[in-house]
């Protein structure tokens, strides 16, 4: 998240790279999309993450041959998801847009 966050809620936790530099949007959105799938089936409402709970979770992310983060192939991976996406939107505003002429 781009600005802090500040809530009342006991179960909320600050997650940081230690490698800064290698931190970009597209970095952090993959890494908060593998999180998400990662934790969301273990924890609930009743069963509430904490920071001696996530110590023991593991979630798996891309890595180089010698064993490294791969934070290049993160980025290239969103990359590729927000074009998906802007062709997808695209496609979609066309049908909306000869639907639209066929009606006139």
């Amino acid at each position: 998240q781009e600005n802090d966050y500040f809530s009342n809620d006991s179960h909320n936790l600050a997650l940081y790279l230690k490698n800064e530099e290698e931190s970009n949007e597209n970095v952090m959105l993959y890494m908060v999309s593998a999180l998400f799938k990662s934790l969301k089936p273990i924890y609930s409402w009743g069963d509430s993450i904490s920071c001696k709970k996530i110590k023991k979770d593991v979630v798996i992310l891309p890595v180089k041959e010698d064993g490294t983060i791969d934070y290049d192939y993160m980025d290239k991976y969103i990359k590729v998801i927000k074009k998906i996406v802007i062709k997808n939107v695209v496609i979609w505003k066309d049908k909306i847009i000869d639907k639209t002429k066929e009606i006139i």
